[in-house]
């Protein structure tokens, strides 16, 4: 997979709004490298974006993200992939 078509999530926002908040921080980190994970599986995204929003500082920031066409596109690509 590419680094063109590659969503990158908004790591810096969610590690500045989650400075205080050492589970979402891992979180925000596990997510960073699922993304960048050689094999990217979109249910492990999917979980790591369900803890962020789980977190008030941080759903806004993760909702915007995950529920852009860009990242739905990804999502759906690796879903797909193995059809």
């Amino acid at each position: 997979m590419t680094d063109d078509v590659r969503p990158h999530p908004p790591t810096d926002a969610l590690r500045a709004a989650l400075a205080e908040h050492p589970e979402g921080l891992a979180a925000a980190d596990a997510l960073h490298a699922s993304v960048a994970h050689a094999s990217p599986d979109a249910a492990t995204i999917a979980a790591h974006a369900a803890t962020l929003r789980g977190i008030p500082r941080a759903e806004a920031i993760v909702v915007n993200w995950y529920e852009s066409a860009p990242v739905q596109r990804f999502i759906a690509n690796l879903t797909n992939a193995g059809l």
